[in-house]
């Protein structure tokens, strides 16, 4: 089965953004998105490949090939601009200066809410590796979203996803409880907690795909359209 890494497209009524880009993002985005310059906004949860490693494919497509002139946001951990052009600097030596003339705004996760036109985006930290400074986000607008990023339990899950409309849960390992991550048996035991209309879960490893008969939430698929 072939998996592309964590990227989410959404759209409102003001707002086009990606939730994560990890590094495979742009060739998947490429078949479904119609206008890569309609994207305003970029969310990052943490600071792994596979969910921000496809940022210096993102900036060259919208740069040298769309000549993209709209400014972009980017909300993420704290120390997402340097993070986001140290690698682009680790890619492509010296083209960061090209970037810099497409009004990139970074603005970081705190204790408050960002406001994003309609949308208001808040960051809850969560329980991955510690150096990628991993989150979960909530985009609260007409309806609520909620994703979890990478993480074992945390409670704060509790209110990241409450009264969400959909609440989008990593969960990698079936019976296994593994540092970072969640297991479908973990969510099961918490599920009295999380208090949201739908969920669907993400990130999932072989053993998800094995057992799938065997469960009770819906696995998030490729390519597949959600509307709130």
């Amino acid at each position: 089965m072939q998996k592309f890494h964590t990227c989410f497209y959404g759209q409102t009524d003001q707002t086009s953004f990606l939730l994560d880009c990890g590094a495979t993002s742009i060739f998947n985005l490429q078949n479904h998105v119609n206008d890569f310059n309609s994207i305003d906004l970029i969310i990052i949860s943490h600071f792994h490949g596979d969910h921000f490693g496809g940022l210096p494919f993102f900036f060259l497509n919208s740069y040298f090939l769309l000549n993209r002139t709209r400014p972009l946001t980017i909300i993420g951990p704290p120390g997402c601009k340097r993070r986001i052009e140290n690698l682009v600097e680790c890619c492509y030596p010296a083209v960061m200066e090209h970037f810099g003339k497409m009004e990139i705004e970074y603005l970081e996760y705190s204790d408050k809410p960002i406001q994003f036109n309609e949308l208001s985006i808040t960051g809850y930290p969560v329980i991955h590796s510690p150096e990628s400074i991993p989150h979960g986000v909530r985009i609260e607008g007409e309806k609520i979203l909620s994703f979890s990023g990478d993480t074992e339990w945390t409670d704060n899950l509790v209110p990241l996803s409450k009264d969400s409309d959909l609440f989008i849960c990593e969960c990698n390992n079936y019976n296994a409880n593994v540092n970072g991550h969640l297991s479908y048996h973990m969510l099961l035991e918490k599920q009295s907690l999380i208090h949201t209309k739908h969920m669907i879960l993400t990130h999932m490893g072989a053993d998800m795909y094995e057992n799938q008969a065997n469960l009770i939430f819906e696995l998030s698929e490729q390519n597949k359209t959600y509307e709130l």
